[in-house]
C-alpha cells in the first residue's frame, strides 16, 4: 500500500507551490470527487469526478473534495464561489466539514438479523430470541431471516462484504482546518447555500490549501446554477423521529462506558440547547414534521422524566390508603392535571425553526396497553403542595391474579375513560391557545398489526371528539385494511406499493390522497433499495423519487439518533461501543448481537458539542430537492402545457425503470442530475417560449432510448 501512495504521489500531476517546513513540494493532492461514491479508509482514489453539479437557487449545495498527503501536517483550508470571469462571489458564506469514517462490521440482513462479519442469527427458545453464532450457511436460518440464498441475493446489491470502513458522518471545521495523516485520504465536504438573487449559469467551486500562509494545492468543481428558485421547500412531508434522550444527543466521553450516564440533566437548558441543534439539523435535511413527546417517561434512559409532568388527584387520602400508604398505581375516579409549560417550549420553539405540523407520541403501545412509564405524582387536592406518592404508575400491567377481562375494564375505566380523556381535553385547550390546532398530527400505536383494533378504533374516537381538528397517522406495514376511516395518513411500508397492493384504489378511495410510506430494515436490498451504509448512497436520493411514482404525500422514519445505550452491562456491546466504531442498529435491548442493518438506526451522529449532519442525510435532501422540482414541474405544466411536458413521464423513468419493481431504479447519480437539468429547464422555460427547453429534452430523450 506505501509504494502504491508512494508511486501515485510522484507520478500524478499537482497544483503545488513551496509551504515552507510543515510541508514540501509534492506532498499533498486534492481531488475533487463525487459525494455518491463510497469513500473508504483503506483505498486511495486517483480519479477525479468531472460531472457537474446542477443546483437550485436557495437551495443547500455541498462538493466533496479528497485530500491526500505524503507527511501528517495540518492544513488551512479556504474556497469560494466563482463566476464563468473568475469573480469571486462574496455573498456566499462557505463551511467545511470531514467525511469521519464509520465501520460496518457486518452486512445488511433483513430487520432483526444483523450479525458480525463471520456470525449468522440463530433462533433460541423463541421467535423473539436469537443469537449470533459462527456463520454455518447450512444451518437453518431463524423465521423471518434471509435463507442462504436470500443472503446471496442481498450480498449482489451491496457496494462491499464487511468488514469495512467508510466516510459518512460530516464532522465541522470551525476552524477551517483539518489535519492530514500520512497516505489516508481525507473527504472534505465544501457546504453553502446558493443565493436566491445569483444569476443562473456556471460557477466553479475552488478549494485550496495552504500552510504557514502559502497555497500548496487546489481544485475546482464545475456547478450550474439553474434558473430556479427553491421556496415553500419540501412538497413531500417528511417525518424522522427525533431521540431526546441527553445520552443521544451528544457524544459519550471517552472515559464513560456506553452504560454510564453522560449528558445535560433532562429540560435543563443545555439539554434544550441539543435538541435544539438536532431539530435544526432535521429542518435543513428537509423534514416538515417534529415528533414531541407527551407525558412518558423514557424508562431505557437514566434519570428521565416526561415532557409534560402529571398530577394525579386521588381525593381523600385516607379512603386510599392501605396497610402500606398510598396505592402504587392509580384508580377509577381519579383526576389529573397537566403541566404544559415545556411542551408550549417545543412546539414554539420547532414552529419559529420552520416545521409545519407537530406530531403527539403514541399513545398506546401495541396490543393497546398503555404506555411504559406512565406515572405522576399523587395529591390529595388540586390545590396540595406536598405530593401522598410520587412516581405512581397510571397502570401497570396485568396483575397474576387478575383475569383478561377485569383487566380490560381496569385499563378502560383508568386509562381511556379516566387518564386519556383528561390529557386530550387538556391538551385541546393548549394547541388552541397555541394556534396550531389544525397543525398537530396524534400517533396512536406504532405498527399495531395484529389484535387491539377495537382498542385503536376507541383511541381515534377519543382523539376525535377532543382534537377534532387533528390528524391521525400511524405506521402500519402493510396492515393498512385493518383500520379502514381510522388513520388520516396511513403510513404504509415501501414493497406494499410495489406488491400489487390489489385494494390501492379502496385505500385510495378510503383516505383520498393521504398516503405515506416509510421503511424499516426491510426492503432487503435483494427486493429494494434501503438506505443502509452498505448500499449505494444513491439510494437514499431514490427515496423521494417513490413517492412520485407512487403518488405518495409523506415519508416517515423512526431513526435520526437511536444509539440505544444499555442502561447497565450487556455481554454483546462492547463499554467503549460508539456509533462510529459499531453500526449494527442496536434492538431496544441494546443488543446489537444481532441487530438492525448497519445505520439503520441513525442518520445524525453525535459530538462533543451535539448531534452532525451525515452524507446519507444530504444524499436524501437532495432527493427532496429533486422531488420538489419535479411537483413544480408538474403544476407548471398543468398550468401551461407545452410541448416540453410531454417528457415528464420519460424523466421519471430515467430514474424508476419499472412501477412493478421496487428493485429497477438507477444508480447512476449522473442520471439524476441529468434529469434536475431537465426539469428546471421545464420550470423556467415556461417563460421563455420553451425552445432552448426542446432541445434539452431531445438530448434527454436520445440519452434514454
Amino acid at each position: 500500500m506505501k509504494k502504491a501512495i508512494r508511486a501515485l504521489l510522484v507520478s500524478a500531476t499537482w497544483h503545488l507551490a513551496l509551504a515552507g517546513a510543515a510541508f514540501a513540494v509534492s506532498d499533498i493532492r486534492i481531488l475533487p470527487t463525487s459525494l455518491y461514491a463510497p469513500h473508504y479508509l483503506d483505498r486511495v482514489e486517483t480519479a477525479p469526478d468531472t460531472e457537474r453539479y446542477t443546483v437550485l437557487k436557495g437551495q443547500i449545495a455541498r462538493v466533496g473534495f479528497l485530500l491526500l498527503a505524503r507527511e501528517a501536517g495540518e492544513v488551512k483550508l479556504d474556497a469560494d464561489l466563482a463566476g464563468a470571469q473568475g469573480r469571486s462571489r462574496g455573498d456566499v458564506a462557505i463551511s467545511f466539514h470531514r467525511g469521519e469514517p464509520v465501520q460496518v462490521e457486518g452486512n445488511s440482513n433483513n430487520g432483526i438479523c444483523t450479525c458480525p462479519v463471520g456470525m449468522l442469527p440463530e433462533q433460541q427458545d423463541s421467535r423473539e430470541s436469537r443469537v449470533c453464532a459462527h456463520a454455518n450457511p447450512r444451518k437453518a436460518s431463524p423465521p423471518g431471516c434471509p435463507t442462504e440464498e436470500g443472503r446471496k441475493a442481498i450480498a449482489a446489491r451491496l457496494i462491499r462484504q464487511a468488514p469495512f470502513w467508510l466516510a459518512d458522518a460530516l464532522i465541522p471545521l470551525p476552524r477551517s482546518s483539518i489535519t492530514l495523516q500520512a497516505g489516508r485520504q481525507e473527504l472534505v465536504v465544501v457546504e453553502f447555500e446558493v443565493p436566491q438573487q445569483i444569476a443562473a449559469g456556471s460557477y466553479t467551486v475552488h478549494l485550496r490549501a495552504t500552510a504557514h500562509g502559502r497555497a500548496i494545492a487546489d481544485a475546482s468543481k464545475a456547478v450550474d446554477v439553474v434558473d430556479v428558485q427553491l421556496a415553500d421547500f419540501p412538497r413531500l412531508e417528511a417525518e424522522h423521529w427525533l431521540s431526546y434522550a441527553p445520552r443521544n444527543l451528544v457524544a459519550r466521553p471517552a472515559d464513560m462506558p456506553a452504560s454510564g450516564t453522560w449528558g445535560p440533566a433532562w429540560w435543563s437548558e443545555d439539554h434544550w440547547s441539543l435538541i435544539a441543534k438536532g431539530a435544526r439539523l432535521l429542518r435543513r435535511m428537509g423534514n416538515t414534521t417534529m415528533l414531541v413527546p407527551l407525558f412518558v417517561r423514557n424508562p431505557s434512559e437514566p434519570a428521565s422524566t416526561p415532557l409534560i409532568p402529571v398530577r394525579c388527584i386521588s381525593g381523600s387520602a385516607a379512603a386510599d390508603r392501605g396497610h402500606e400508604g398510598h396505592p402504587g398505581e392509580a384508580r377509577p375516579g381519579w383526576r389529573y392535571e397537566f403541566d404544559f409549560t415545556q411542551f408550549r417550549r417545543a412546539i414554539k420553539m420547532f414552529g419559529e425553526m420552520g416545521f409545519r405540523h407537530f406530531a403527539g407520541a403514541h399513545l398506546m403501545v401495541r396490543g393497546g396497553d398503555p404506555p411504559f412509564h406512565v406515572v405522576c405524582d399523587a395529591y390529595e387536592t388540586a390545590g396540595a403542595k406536598a405530593p401522598l406518592k410520587t412516581n405512581v404508575v397510571v397502570l401497570p400491567r396485568k396483575h397474576d391474579h387478575e383475569s383478561p377481562e377485569d383487566y380490560e375494564r381496569r385499563r378502560q375505566a383508568v386509562y381511556v375513560d379516566g387518564f386519556l380523556a383528561a390529557f386530550l381535553g387538556a391538551l385541546h385547550k393548549e394547541l388552541a391557545t397555541l394556534g396550531v390546532e389544525n397543525r398537530y398530527y396524534q400517533h396512536i400505536i406504532d405498527e399495531n398489526l395484529t389484535g387491539a383494533s377495537s382498542e385503536y378504533r376507541a383511541a381515534v374516537a377519543l382523539v376525535r371528539k377532543h382534537l377534532p381538528q387533528a390528524r391521525t397517522i400511524d405506521a402500519v406495514s402493510m396492515a393498512w385494511d385493518t383500520y379502514p376511516g381510522q388513520i388520516d395518513y396511513p403510513v404504509i411500508n415501501i414493497q406494499s406499493y410495489y406488491r400489487g397492493l390489489k385494494a390501492s384504489a379502496a385505500l385510495r378511495a378510503d383516505r383520498a390522497n393521504a398516503l405515506y410510506y416509510y421503511n424499516t430494515g426491510n426492503p432487503t436490498p435483494d427486493v429494494g433499495p434501503n438506505r443502509g451504509l452498505d448500499e449505494p448512497l444513491i439510494n437514499q436520493r431514490v427515496y423521494p423519487w417513490l413517492a412520485i411514482e407512487k403518488q405518495l404525500v409523506g415519508y416517515l422514519y423512526w431513526g435520526t439518533n437511536e444509539y440505544r445505550y444499555p442502561m447497565k452491562p450487556i455481554a454483546s456491546r462492547s463499554d467503549d461501543w460508539t456509533p462510529y466504531r459499531g453500526t449494527i442498529g442496536p434492538l431496544p435491548s441494546g443488543s446489537t448481537v444481532p441487530g438492525h442493518p448497519p445505520g439503520n438506526n441513525w442518520f445524525l451522529y453525535p459530538t462533543t458539542s451535539g448531534l452532525t449532519d451525515s452524507l446519507r442525510a444530504a444524499a436524501f435532501y437532495e432527493g427532496l430537492v429533486d422531488h420538489w422540482l419535479f411537483r413544480r414541474a408538474q403544476a407548471a405544466c398543468k398550468q401551461r402545457p407545452s410541448v416540453a411536458c410531454r417528457s415528464l413521464r420519460e424523466i421519471s423513468a430515467s430514474i424508476l425503470k419499472s412501477p412493478d419493481n421496487l428493485n429497477d431504479y438507477s444508480t447512476n447519480p449522473a442520471d439524476y442530475d441529468a434529469a434536475r437539468r431537465t426539469l428546471a429547464a421545464i420550470v423556467s422555460g415556461q417563460k421563455g417560449g420553451g425552445s432552448e427547453v426542446i432541445d434539452r429534452l431531445r438530448r434527454f430523450e436520445r440519452r434514454f432510448r
